[in-house]
């Protein structure tokens, strides 16, 4: 189960703002969040919302995130 739904608005540190179009609901897809950016990209993610399945940290979110301390 995923907290995100078809419609919300999410954010993502290397594209910004985008808005869920679609979440895949056959269990073939290891990326079912699709996510279409305000810059014009589209990026699928997990039903967690991580970017690699492997990540530490879910990518999207609700509000808005910046790095510190990376350079």
């Amino acid at each position: 189960m995923s907290i995100f739904k078809v419609g919300d608005r999410v954010f993502y540190h290397q594209k910004g703002w985008g808005k869920i179009t679609e979440i895949k609901t056959t269990y073939d897809h290891t990326y079912p969040i699709v996510v279409n950016f305000d810059k014009g990209d589209q990026i699928f993610f997990t039903i967690k919302g991580f970017f690699l399945d492997d990540d530490k940290y879910p990518s999207l979110s609700f509000t808005e995130y910046i790095f510190k301390g990376f350079s």
